[in-house]
């Protein structure tokens, strides 16, 4: 017996000779500790309750966090656990194997298991591989680590973003007190809608959630739009603080390509230096499987504290909720002095469809088991070897751009598989070169006008869901929540196109003191000068030799 079940034990004795008032408390004392999951706005009739999970682990598991969370007197193990039984078919612990593991990590244990015991050679290298594995997965978080604690006043400062959406289960709405007829409201006809939550946590400047509605997709232009507005509130953190705006931002995001990692993210990422918001702007990803970082941490923390909240009336009580939990001590440790705040997408620029036009397409090593870091910088600031190796432009045809120069300011693509190498996973690649980059922000603007076309409401589910709450509930009470409803499935959420001015965004002018040393006008001639220039040289097939004479 451990020293830890030793002393619950010597408890459990001193408890069993109490009078019966004090185990009438202790009692009590485990029914409310089985409460408190059970009634986070879901009611307490325990036969309507929808099933809820514990994290990982058994009943005495549970029981020795019980007695060491109160004080000599508490309940004996069989007690507890009759209780618990009393419960167990809505309260039940979540299997270690329902969370998701990484497919290599899966491979390479497979590996080891099937390796034949007596070949000692394979069994020692799949054994080697899954700790290579291990070990990159150590150093791509250590490295994170590292950026995140770089304060913006230190000699090679980093903006490190960290952006990343939380498990939409959580944001149902409506939650309500004392929810009647809960197996009702989970019929397949009815369906509470959920709350896109967007986090970002931009070190050293403040923690911004973005929230949408359920008809608002989870894409690039989400993302995007999210980061774009995080970027200006920094710049008022700046102003407001005193500290300076690193030259270099890099951007953590999920190993995802539909969200993330695809062209029109690394475009949006390589726009940032083309015109002059950064020198430099990367994009990185932890390998498949193994994403979890901080960001997470404080989703995990803010989702502890949710379960607690028994109203939700709409999505601008769960804004009120998020927001009331970012602002608690507790979480002030941990996230630091920085701004908080919690905004609602009300509709959303179409980023996708506005890079789409500039005709160029970023592929391949965009899987999620490929690159993951890409950096862009100017041309003239990349190293004299590197410049050399810098492929020319092409289309998103695989079409050679015609009649295009090099140019200093041209923004050039760096890929590595993995974030601490050195070494370069492809050839340097021309990505915005400096006349498309002038030539686009004045024929499509500074920003996207249009609106992002949200996904169809499901407006028969939502109306059904709104007619049976004003069934169990009266009707002055749900009025917020109905009207909500309506406008969800009448498709009239969303589509708000007063966006907030992005002011930062749109007064980049590029480099304008490079432009004005380089000259109006650069010709090619002056280009070799700047930016060493290989060749063109053809190379035909050898002459066949002439048959030696017999």
């Amino acid at each position: 017996m451990t020293a830890a079940e030793t002393e619950v034990s010597e408890l459990v004795l001193h408890f069993l000779g109490q009078p019966k008032v004090v185990r009438d408390e202790v009692l009590l004392q485990v029914v409310q500790h089985f409460t408190r999951y059970l009634t986070s706005g879901l009611g307490s009739d325990v036969s309507h309750l929808p099933l809820r999970y514990l994290p990982p682990g058994n009943v005495h598991e549970l029981w020795l966090q019980f007695c060491s969370e109160h004080g000599e007197t508490t309940a004996s193990y069989a007690t507890f656990h009759k209780a618990y039984k009393d419960v167990s078919h809505v309260l039940k612990f979540r299997a270690k194997g329902e969370f998701s593991e990484c497919d290599e990590c899966e491979i390479l244990k497979k590996a080891i298991k099937e390796a034949p015991k007596h070949d000692m050679q394979k069994v020692l290298a799949a054994t080697t591989d899954l700790k290579k594995h291990y070990s990159d997965v150590q150093r791509c978080r250590d490295l994170e680590e590292t950026l995140r604690t770089i304060p913006p006043g230190s000699s090679k400062p980093v903006l490190l973003i960290i952006t990343d959406g939380m498990d939409q289960a959580h944001w149902r709405v409506p939650r309500l007190p004392n929810f009647r007829a809960g197996k009702a409201f989970s019929s397949p006809g009815l369906s509470r809608p959920k709350c896109i939550v967007q986090g970002l946590w931009i070190f050293f400047f403040g923690v911004h959630f973005l929230i949408g509605d359920k008809v608002q997709p989870h894409d690039s232009s989400f993302i995007i739009e999210a980061v774009a507005r995080g970027l200006e509130k920094i710049r008022q953190t700046a102003r407001d603080r005193g500290i300076q705006v690193p030259d270099e931002c890099l951007i953590f995001c999920d190993n995802c390509s539909r969200e993330n990692k695809n062209n029109f993210l690394l475009l949006y990422v390589a726009t940032l230096v083309a015109r002059g918001g950064f020198k430099m702007t990367g994009l990185l990803f932890h390998l498949k499987g193994h994403t979890h970082n901080v960001l997470d941490q404080l989703f995990g923390l803010v989702a502890r504290a949710f379960q607690h909240i028994d109203t939700l009336e709409d999505i601008y009580s769960v804004a009120t909720a998020i927001r009331t939990i970012l602002e608690r001590p507790s979480l002030k440790n941990f996230l630091g002095d920085v701004p908080v705040s919690v905004d609602i997408l009300e509709g959303c620029r179409n980023w996708a469809a506005y890079f789409d036009e500039m005709d160029v397409r970023l592929e391949g090593g965009l899987l999620g088991s490929s690159n993951h870091c890409f950096l862009f910088l100017y041309r003239k600031d990349l190293p004299h070897d590197v410049q050399q190796r810098v492929l020319p432009l092409r289309n998103k045809r695989n079409q050679l751009v015609p009649g295009y120069l090099p140019h200093p300011l041209d923004v050039v693509l760096l890929q590595k598989q993995f974030l601490w190498e050195s070494s370069m996973s492809a050839e340097p690649k021309v990505t915005i070169p400096f006349g498309l980059a002038r030539a686009f922000r004045t024929q499509h603007g500074c920003v996207p006008l249009l609106l992002r076309p949200t996904n169809e409401p499901m407006t028969e589910s939502w109306l059904n869901l709104a007619l049976a709450l004003l069934k169990y509930y009266p009707a002055d009470q749900m009025q917020r929540t109905v009207v909500y409803l309506q406008h969800l499935a009448g498709g009239r959420r969303g589509i708000d196109t007063k966006f907030p001015r992005l002011g930062w965004w749109e007064s980049l002018q590029g480099r304008p003191d490079v432009e004005n040393a380089l000259g109006v006008s650069i010709e090619p001639r002056h280009l070799r000068t700047l930016i060493p220039v290989i060749e063109t040289r053809v190379v035909g097939a050898p002459a066949r030799r002439a048959p030696r004479a017999r």
